[in-house]
């Protein structure tokens, strides 16, 4: 199913739910909505980043690596000597 046809498909079972179901439906999604909110990280530069930030750069990082961009750990450890 699709995410048009799951939007659809939801807003004919609100319009048909009661108030208890309303109000748990309600609740869920704050809850969802505020902990992909939640600060869980933070960058070297000390700005927050956000449980949504976080995994996207996560899966940014991973895309990366699979295109082969980065470094090899051979190449990390000889630009670590001439760090000093």
């Amino acid at each position: 199913m699709s995410t048009t046809q799951v939007k659809k498909e939801l807003q004919h079972y609100i319009e048909k739910a009661d108030d208890r179901i309303l109000h748990a439906m309600y609740a869920m999604l704050q809850s969802y909505l505020q902990e992909e909110n939640e600060i869980v990280a933070f960058t070297v530069q000390g700005h927050p980043l956000t449980k949504k930030e976080m995994l996207t750069a996560l899966d940014e990082a991973v895309a990366d690596v699979e295109k082969g961009n980065g470094l090899t750990s051979d190449e990390i450890r000889n630009a670590k000597k001439k760090w000093k």
